[in-house]
């Protein structure tokens, strides 16, 4: 088995248990704590996608860089003074992080948030305990970044499973055990990131050749001249990017009551979940790019660019357009709740689609970093911050929650349409018309096509099982249809049954 394919397993075992124990929960959590507390929750999760403009574009850098120097004869040594380096940056930054949150976090209370049910002392205590986690998990993207660009993919998701069932799984046991408060929610997590960054920083070093690995940790100034052009590239994507994908919820936990951004964080938790496929195929081909790039071997570099294209549409799309056709009828078998799921359902279905046009556009931007061209992904999000904040401001206030997913949607939208026709200009040229074609539109419109008419075939009312077993035949069904319009699988499928060689 290639290192590539057994690396989607691996990252699909991994991120998919992870979606999955994080989906599987979420009742749980809403039991104990209420839609006010997980709105919450979704601050949290929104603090740690602002933090990460902290990065600096590092963990994309020592990807990249690492997978380059594997394919380089003498990289060795290099290896060891990169990791050391940027090892020591990342911890004194996971400190500042932790100090500041804890200094402002009576400021986020009395002028951000806006609860009802919860006392500002225990807002406030949560939000220090944020910063406390937050912290020990900071160095967590560092150490990923390495280990994927070395093709560790498997021993990473060895250490992902087992991070994700103890944090999920920890969480509810001392939710029931010591109380149901946020408290102790978010005080398991102070203990889940200390686990975590201890157990994934001596995994990654003990895959760095022993000649590579330096006697106490050093700084080495003369990595930064190597590594800097590309990481302020990284690190000005990295803020365009936390802008567009955060404005959103930053926005509506500032207008919105604590309990109704709780139900828009339900419906984003949804969306996300669609990324438990695409990081997977993203993690595992980016490496490759970078070595295919590195050799420059264009020809194969090609095929598999729209290999991987089109395994990515026949990936996402089928999930995508069942959970945008089959949104209420889902919720109400996750969460057993007519309610929530009339609240929410649609505010899903359209930042489901935003998210799986996001996810056809990875593999395109990993062929531009893979190519070391930051400039034009940077462009295109500075313009589309300029277009697209004045319209959040206005659909928010006028549609709430439904006006950010629309945003949402077209944010992608806009990089599917104006985006690959700017990069094929450059790299891979007169592959585009191939791209929209076989890569995006035709498995695009099969799914969307399947699962329409599933849903105008849906037999109304019935036991629970019987409509999850119907929408479950659907996306099969879907899936399998999908694939076979794409020439990479139809061409497997016909040497399977034998019909070519």
């Amino acid at each position: 088995m290639s290192i590539i394919r057994k690396n989607i397993i691996a990252n699909f075992i991994g991120y998919g248990w992870a979606g999955g124990m994080n989906l599987l929960f979420v009742p749980l959590y809403l039991h104990f704590l209420g839609v006010e507390a997980y709105g919450l929750i979704g601050i949290f999760a929104l603090l740690q996608s602002m933090v990460s403009l902290l990065d600096f574009g590092l963990s994309a850098t020592v990807n990249r860089e690492l997978a380059q120097l594997s394919a380089a004869e003498d990289g060795e040594r290099d290896m060891g003074d990169l990791l050391s380096t940027l090892e020591i940056v990342y911890w004194m930054v996971a400190v500042c992080i932790g100090a500041l949150l804890a200094l402002i976090a009576p400021l986020i209370t009395r002028y951000w948030i806006h609860p009802v049910s919860i006392s500002p002392s225990n807002v406030t205590r949560a939000l220090m305990l944020m910063g406390g986690s937050m912290a020990l998990q900071w160095p967590v993207s560092f150490y990923s970044g390495a280990m994927m660009g070395l093709q560790k993919q498997v021993r990473l998701n060895v250490i992902n499973i087992g991070i994700s069932t103890l944090r999920t799984g920890g969480t509810v046991l001392a939710l029931w055990w010591i109380a149901p408060t946020v408290q102790v929610f978010f005080t398991w997590q102070i203990v889940v990131s200390a686990i975590h960054s201890l157990w994934i920083s001596r995994s990654l070093w003990s895959c760095i050749p022993t000649v590579a690995q330096p006697k106490g940790l050093r700084f080495h100034v003369r990595v930064f001249s190597r590594i800097w052009r590309f990481a302020i590239g990284m690190s000005a994507i990295s803020l365009t990017v936390v802008i567009l994908t955060q404005e959103d919820k930053f926005i509506l936990s500032k207008w919105l009551s604590l309990e109704s951004f709780g139900y828009y964080m339900l419906a984003s938790t949804i969306a996300v979940a669609l990324n438990s496929v695409i990081l997977p195929v993203t993690i595992a081909i980016y490496p490759k790019l970078n070595q295919f790039v590195a050799s420059g071997n264009e020809k194969e570099l090609r095929s598999f660019y729209h290999q991987s294209c089109q395994t990515m549409a026949v990936l996402i799309m089928p999930i995508a357009f069942t959970i945008v056709f089959f949104s209420w009828d889902m919720i109400v078998l996750w969460l057993g709740d007519t309610t929530i799921a009339d609240r929410v359902c649609q505010v899903a279905s359209v930042m489901v689609l935003g998210t799986a046009l996001n996810g056809m556009f990875t593999l395109p931007y990993n062929l531009q970093l893979a190519h070391g061209w930051t400039r034009l992904c940077l462009s295109m999000n500075v313009i589309f911050i300029i277009l697209l904040c004045p319209l959040l401001i206005l659909l928010a206030s006028w549609k709430g929650p439904l006006g950010g997913a629309i945003v949402w949607l077209a944010l992608n939208a806009g990089y599917i349409a104006v985006g690959i026709p700017l990069m094929h200009r450059k790299l891979l040229s007169n592959e585009m018309k191939s791209w929209y074609i076989s890569d995006f539109l035709i498995p695009t419109s099969v799914a969307a096509a399947v699962n329409g008419f599933g849903k105008f075939l849906l037999p109304k009312g019935g036991p629970w099982l019987i409509q999850g077993g119907y929408i479950l035949v659907v996306f099969v069904v879907g899936m399998g249809l999908t694939a076979l319009s794409t020439p990479f699988f139809l061409e497997k499928a016909k040497r399977l049954a034998g019909l070519e060689r």
